[in-house]
């Protein structure tokens, strides 16, 4: 016994086949991709992540290096310091500086660039202000030995005031 309707059955069953199979493939597709973006946003946060420790990285090695400078700018200016090999160990840190904020590619390399610019402002200033302290310096000595030549002036012209007076006319 065969049914009168077999071939409307085959059509109906094939037409579910076709449903369930794009059905499932729509499913299928919606879980993939929404495995595969969470593994892309993971993805591109691990980078951030990364790029985040390689700045604070950096801002760790730039605070110690500016923090020798800082120090060695402090120092410059005491007396009994030779000035002159701190001045140009604040220059090789500052250089150090400078191209440590070259290589930077973060968004602060300009901040960095103006601190080292300041920096180097600064050691200009310092550098000026012991100009001027020593010639402040070499003007009292100056004053001072200009006072003794007036002295020594003033005593040989009243040596020569006697000794004149002593020849007879």
């Amino acid at each position: 016994m065969k049914p009168l309707n077999t071939k409307e059955r085959q059509s109906a069953f094939i037409y579910f086949l076709i449903f369930f199979i794009v059905t499932n493939g729509l499913i299928v597709l919606a879980v993939f991709f929404g495995m595969q973006i969470p593994f892309k946003q993971n993805e591109k946060m691990q980078q951030q992540v990364t790029s985040l420790q390689k700045q604070q990285a950096f801002a760790q090695n730039f605070s110690a290096k500016m923090s020798d400078a800082r120090v060695l700018l402090d120092t410059v200016n005491r007396a009994g310091v030779p000035s002159d090999l701190i001045d140009s160990k604040i220059t090789e840190n500052l250089k150090d500086l400078d191209a440590m904020t070259l290589r930077d590619s973060s968004v602060l390399k300009i901040f960095y660039q103006n601190i080292v610019q300041d920096m180097s402002n600064f050691q200009f200033a310092k550098k000026q202000l012991r100009d001027c302290s020593n010639q402040n310096v070499d003007r009292g000595q100056l004053l001072q030995q200009l006072e003794e030549w007036k002295n020594n002036y003033n005593q040989l012209l009243m040596n020569y005031t006697n000794l004149r007076n002593q020849i007879p006319h």
